[in-house]
């Protein structure tokens, strides 16, 4: 696997390398993600700590297909007057904002995963609201959407 962001990262955290080496790269990779948007800034809630603690101990491959998409997201989006305007196929909006990332584009026979986000122009900040799969799809929605309702109640 190649660099990602010129971080000097290669492939992605392995099973024996431990939580600890896993939340090193992912704190690196979100640094290199804030660094290459520049204006828009990433702010995960804990509903996606947990789903990402998860992931890099089940799921390393899909964490970081996910991952990667992200960074190609954000790269997207730097580049658009409205966040609504990024189109992508791995990129699926799921209404009221919220737009699932998904693993595609990867190598390998991966699990279906959804990364859902949501981009507040506003403020320019990105969410990340959960990580998970098909089965839990409904419920990850579910959550995703009270969360934006909530978001959109502060504001107002």
């Amino acid at each position: 696997a190649g660099q990602i962001l010129g971080l000097g990262f290669k492939g992605h955290p392995s099973r024996r390398d431990g939580v600890k080496k896993s939340r090193e790269w992912l704190t690196l990779f979100l640094l290199g993600i804030n660094w290459l948007c520049r204006m828009w800034k990433i702010q995960p809630t804990d509903r996606w700590d947990r789903d990402q603690r998860h992931y890099v101990k089940k799921h390393p491959d899909e964490l970081a297909a996910v991952m990667r998409n992200l960074g190609r997201y954000l790269d997207l989006l730097k580049n658009a007057k409205n966040p609504m305007d990024v189109r992508a196929g791995f990129l699926h909006p799921e209404g009221n904002g919220i737009l699932a990332i998904d693993q595609k584009g990867s190598r390998g026979n991966l699990q279906e995963t959804r990364l859902y986000t949501f981009a507040d122009r506003d403020n320019c900040i990105v969410y990340l609201i959960a990580i998970g799969n098909k089965d839990s799809q409904q419920c990850d929605l579910q959550l995703s959407r009270r969360f934006v309702a909530s978001l959109k109640q502060e504001t107002d």
